[in-house]
């Protein structure tokens, strides 16, 4: 939506108080994080006087309708599978209130460059796991057409971005879809050979985010181990390690079977980068598949983990089963599991103290440049920091000289 608003026109205001249209990006996955967008929403409709407030995203996609009435101060409402008509929602709602849009600026960048981007390879899910909203928000699952993710990637390579992170809601199951289009692409390790070429021309990286186990295929892991421009860094959501709550949770596997695939993936890309995300707190869980998922996390020497407690949520089936498991034993033990999953990450984090790495730099915190290196992903793991003033989008080569949890410190070989 940035790049569609940009290229008709507008600029990223400095603050919402000198923008002319305030969009509400929303998400909708969990009660909590619906909740969170609607007090975003009513913060912003505060004293927002003529201007435009339009709501996206999962929030108007999950409740629909029923938004309209309970919320007067929004001008409009765009649902996720409606995000390439913000342009026209914008012009529509400004249009009426007689407002113009912006100019382009003069140099034709109206938003900072970070030096990185996430482009989209498909959308929605098929997999209806029982405690999951996805599908009734996001829809059905639906790969992009590859060409048209090259000239979306080849677009923002010609800005001189130096990576794009591949995403979607179930990426390793990308052109599983396309059976009957003998002309696409069938499969995520098609993808990522038929993207290397382009990353090289421009001396470029990307990363695949969210692969389901069953998305780890040989073929895929064959393209790993081929592709240079592929960093490797594996996004496997396991969810829990006790194969009757996988089950009820209308999931595959097993402790067994995931430690298998995880001693495969490191037996096949040594050094390989692991990220999970584990639940707590699934109707019925007891305190031994609890300890056991915590031995998991050590057992497997997980890089990073998200932990979240589980949220019931309709229409989702485990919203309706029996044993639903107190609030104050799901924080417990949600706390535990965030608790491991630190101690194993910073051990795991602090053995990369004194490696010589390239660092994107992506702006400025606390007066300190920031980047990430290739085993840190965006928006989820931790930075490095300099007191040098770096520029935003160039990658420096760097020497990690002190950790502090999941940051580090560095310094920057043979200077700026």
């Amino acid at each position: 939506m940035s790049e569609l608003l940009s290229q008709a026109g507008f600029s990223l205001a400095e603050d919402p108080s000198s923008a002319d249209v305030l969009i509400v990006n929303t998400c909708g996955f969990l009660e909590a994080a619906s909740r969170e967008s609607l007090e975003a929403t009513l913060e912003l409709a505060q004293g927002k006087g003529e201007k435009t407030l339009i709501m996206t995203g999962c929030v108007p996609s999950r409740y629909k309708g029923d938004l309209v009435s309970e919320l007067p101060e929004v001008d409009a409402f765009v649902e996720a599978l409606d995000e390439e008509s913000i342009v026209e929602v914008v012009g529509a709602a400004l249009k009426s209130k007689e407002i113009h849009t912006l100019a382009p600026s003069p140099e034709g960048e109206t938003f900072p460059n970070k030096g990185w981007e996430y482009v989209k390879i498909s959308d929605g899910c098929n997999r209806f796991c029982s405690f999951c909203t996805i599908p009734f928000i996001r829809g059905r699952y639906a790969s992009r057409p590859s060409k048209e993710i090259y000239t979306e990637i080849e677009g923002l390579l010609e800005k001189g971005l130096k990576e794009i992170v591949l995403v979607g809601q179930d990426t390793g199951v990308y052109g599983s879809d396309f059976a009957e289009k003998p002309d696409e692409l069938q499969s995520l390790a098609d993808l990522v050979r038929y993207l290397a070429p382009l990353f090289n021309k421009f001396g470029a990286k990307f990363r695949i985010l969210y692969i389901q186990p069953d998305g780890i295929t040989d073929d895929l892991l064959g393209a790993f181990a081929e592709v240079d421009e592929l960093v490797n860094y594996f996004d496997i959501p396991i969810q829990h390690t006790s194969s009757r709550l996988l089950k009820a949770m209308r999931r595959k596997g097993s402790a067994e079977e995931f430690r298998d695939l995880f001693s495969h993936i490191k037996k096949k890309i040594p050094g390989a980068i692991l990220r999970t995300t584990a639940m707590v707190g699934f109707p019925g869980e007891t305190e031994k598949e609890f300890e056991k998922l915590l031995d998991f996390i050590d057992e497997i020497g997980f890089d990073y983990v998200s932990s979240f407690a589980y949220s019931r949520e309709e229409p989702g089936r485990a919203a309706y089963l029996e044993d639903q498991i107190p609030e104050d034993i799901k924080q417990e033990r949600l706390q535990l599991l965030m608790d491991r999953a630190t101690l194993v990450g910073e051990r795991k984090m602090a053995a990369h103290v004194g490696e010589t790495e390239e660092v994107l730099i992506t702006g400025k915190e606390d007066g300190l440049s920031i980047g990430r290196t290739w085993f840190q992903a965006p928006d989820s793991d931790g930075l490095v920091s300099f007191e040098e003033e770096l520029e935003a989008g160039k990658v420096f080569s760097a020497k990690l000289v002190e950790a502090n949890g999941f940051d580090f410190v560095g310094a920057l070989e043979g200077g700026v």
